[in-house]
């Protein structure tokens, strides 16, 4: 289907459009969003912010969770490092990483550390908060491809050279290329959560020893065990009170 410009009574079609478009955008921008409209107008954020890390950081969260499954087969980590600049810029709240360890498929054959499938973040708030504001902690997950997954993602993965961030315009997806991508994800959440018997705190620290193999930074261990005190605290308190 192509549209031919062409004048007639409602004058150039592709003026038409484009002035359809705007008054559009304008309806979606100032209408469709305020308190006493029954409806929202919701989108995707990216032509903002891809990652919805904004919002997360705005509300003061202290246990994020993102997956980053947007199209970046040489791992730039293009909108982890946009959503970090705009939360700094506008909020002056600083996001570390000490070490990712994410690798694109063009660096497995340089590797001299096994390739991981997340990174572990701080937030710290208490730059802009104070020094009583406990920081945050982000758990960063990227689709990765290191030649253990089941042999057939493996397989997909050779036959495929961008897999697994083949273009996201694709929304046609066939039966195996919507499968490995499926089962990646599956295989993925299998090695991060080996054991979901507890909260957060549990689950940072089964990612720290079985899957980033790595001891707990200072910065993470005081944060951890200050969440743990504080959990065994509140269920003491509910122990206490009459009739439970």
């Amino acid at each position: 289907m192509a549209w031919e410009s062409g004048k007639g009574r409602g004058g150039d079609i592709s003026s038409w459009l484009s002035k359809l478009q705007c008054w559009s955008n304008h309806c979606r921008s100032v209408w469709l969003n305020k308190r006493t409209n029954p409806y929202v107008y919701l989108s995707d954020g990216g032509h903002f912010e891809n990652l919805g890390l904004y919002e997360m950081v705005l509300r003061r969260c202290h246990y994020i969770v993102v997956s980053d499954a947007g199209e970046d087969p040489e791992c730039s980590f293009a909108d982890l490092g946009e959503a970090v600049r705009k939360i700094r810029i506008d909020f002056g709240i600083p996001i570390e990483f000490d070490h990712m360890g994410i690798y694109s498929r063009t660096e497995i054959g340089a590797l001299k550390d096994p390739g991981h499938n997340c990174a572990i973040g701080r937030i710290r708030y208490l730059v802009v908060d104070g020094p009583a504001a406990p920081d945050g902690i982000i758990v960063y997950i990227k689709p990765a491809c290191y030649g253990n997954e089941p042999r057939d993602i493996y397989e997909y993965f050779k036959r495929n050279e961008t897999f697994p961030h083949e273009s996201t315009a694709d929304q046609f997806f066939s039966e195996s290329q919507f499968e490995s991508y499926r089962m990646l994800g599956a295989h993925t959440m299998q090695k991060l959560c080996t054991d979901c018997g507890g909260g957060f705190q549990y689950f940072i620290r089964e990612i720290l020893e079985r899957h980033l193999q790595m001891k707990s930074p200072d910065w993470l261990a005081g944060l951890l065990e200050s969440s743990a005190n504080n959990a065994a605290g509140q269920l003491a308190n509910h122990a206490r009170q009459p009739g439970k």
